[in-house]
């Protein structure tokens, strides 16, 4: 037994005992990280789930406001297609109305050239009353024009 210190197994046995206690204090140290860690992820994973379904809402507003904007280019389309042809109706109408006082305003000449000729014609009377119905038709078709113009 020569060579054995019990001083030294006690002194030794009291570092192991501080150096397990150290290990020991590390494992809560790192077993409290760890469960923070764990709380920390279950938040990001609830975050991560939430800002997925706000993606997954944007994505379906998104589509309806597509849908919709696609919606209103049709209409406006629409529209616009029936104010070109209002248009080329109005035209078209306001021309004829035109052209039918340019003929009645012959008409009524030609018939007062007739009725103040020599020999008095009766053909007059009835250039007269063919000027007053193209006037009439004229004034119609511009009244006409008038009222379709508002709508």
């Amino acid at each position: 037994m020569s060579g054995f210190d019990p001083l030294d197994s006690k002194v030794e046995l009291e570092v192991l005992r501080e150096r397990l206690k150290n290990t020991e204090e590390r494992v809560r140290q790192q077993e409290k990280e760890f469960a923070q860690v764990y709380t920390n992820l279950g938040r990001k994973e609830t975050e991560l789930i939430r800002i997925r379904d706000e993606r997954d809402d944007l994505r379906i507003k998104w589509e309806v406001v597509k849908r919709d904007l696609k919606h209103t280019q049709e209409l406006l389309l629409l529209s616009n297609q029936k104010t070109l042809k209002k248009r080329r109706y109005a035209k078209f109408q306001a021309f004829a109305a035109s052209v039918t006082f340019f003929v009645s305003s012959v008409l009524v000449n030609v018939g007062t050239n007739v009725l103040t000729s020599t020999p008095t014609n009766s053909l007059g009377r009835i250039i007269f009353i063919l000027a007053i119905g193209t006037y009439l038709l004229g004034a119609l078709l511009t009244t006409l024009l008038a009222f379709e113009g508002g709508n």
